[in-house]
């Protein structure tokens, strides 16, 4: 995991569950990504003890029924709203799944998914995670971000951060090819031809009054384009 948009922070991955084989698979998951774990019995027990200003993914092992998991869920992400959720359930049917995904769970596994599965899943979670606080650290306008798709959104967080097309594919497990296919669709949506004009577009749109600007977001801009 490359964690140079969090500052080398290493994310915390939390686990909610009250059987501790649960909570063991999780762990060894969550080892494979290089978090830190911290463990809790019960979403009550979890949420005084959850800190959402640092890279992170909650796993919750769902007890539940449907029904009480995702209006519990919709009021934890209504309070915080970066918050990436992993659900591992059992039985539920894909009407329930289809409900929880609309109300902002990253993904839905089953209970009894391997740990390379689980892992997989975490990678991706705390990918979205990091491109989210990326959005905030980098004051990207929402009027460009919306106008992307999730993909495209991220590797345009990271082209105008001065990655190489390269290093955009290594990150993402992308070929180069798709890259540039992506950077092309991006450039249009925008109406740019280049990543210069796309840096100009962010400077020029971070000056009107609706945005903040923040110094090191400047500095960074500059620096790309010297």
């Amino acid at each position: 995991m490359d964690y140079s948009l969090l500052n080398d922070i290493r994310p915390t991955v939390y686990l909610v569950s009250p059987s501790m084989v649960q909570i063991s698979q999780a762990e060894s998951a969550a080892s494979q990504c290089d978090c830190v774990t911290l463990a809790y019995d019960s979403l009550d027990g979890f949420l005084p003890y959850y800190d959402d200003t640092s890279p992170n993914c909650i796993v919750m092992y769902v007890v539940d029924s449907p029904d009480v998991a995702i209006t519990a869920i919709s009021k934890l992400l209504s309070r915080f709203p970066l918050a990436q959720v992993l659900l591992c359930v059992t039985n539920w049917q894909v009407s329930d799944i289809v409900r929880a995904v609309k109300s902002g769970v990253a993904d839905v596994l089953a209970i009894e998914s391997d740990i390379v599965r689980l892992s997989n899943a975490l990678l991706t979670s705390l990918k979205k995670d990091r491109f989210n606080r990326s959005k905030i650290q980098l004051d990207i306008p929402q009027t460009m971000i919306e106008q992307l798709s999730s993909e495209e959104a991220t590797i345009f967080s990271l082209m105008i951060q001065g990655r190489t097309t390269k290093q955009i594919g290594a990150e993402l497990d992308l070929s180069v090819r798709t890259i540039h296919y992506r950077k092309k669709s991006i450039f249009m949506k925008l109406g740019v031809s280049d990543r210069n004009e796309a840096v100009e577009m962010v400077r020029r749109l971070r000056r009107s009054p609706e945005n903040r600007r923040l110094p090191e977001v400047s500095n960074a801009l500059q620096d790309m384009s010297a």
